[in-house]
């Protein structure tokens, strides 16, 4: 039963860092994506982010809610290759 699950999660993690080949996600938009629960893509992040196989380099703000409430990650793979330039996503978006 134990490997069945870790098969699950590789498949998963699989298909999220597919997804963030494209562009950088909210963990929304990968869930929706993938049709996957939230919760279910949150703990696959994390477990990816320890990896350190992704980061989210881009935080968007949400204006019209609470100031602690506000920040969404975008996450996205780190750059394997040296020769890539990295682009500047370290500034928050504005949503409104």
């Amino acid at each position: 039963m134990h490997e069945k699950s870790d098969r699950l999660v590789a498949r998963d993690m699989e298909r999220i860092l597919i997804c963030l080949r494209e562009k950088p996600m909210s963990c929304l938009e990968i869930a929706f994506t993938l049709r996957l629960t939230r919760s279910r893509i949150r703990s696959l992040l994390k477990l990816l982010a320890d990896q350190q196989r992704i980061h989210a380099p881009t935080v968007t703000v949400e204006s019209n809610t609470e100031p602690l409430n506000n920040l969404i990650f975008l996450w996205g793979t780190k750059q394997t290759e040296p020769d890539q330039p990295e682009s500047d996503l370290s500034e928050p978006v504005n949503l409104s």
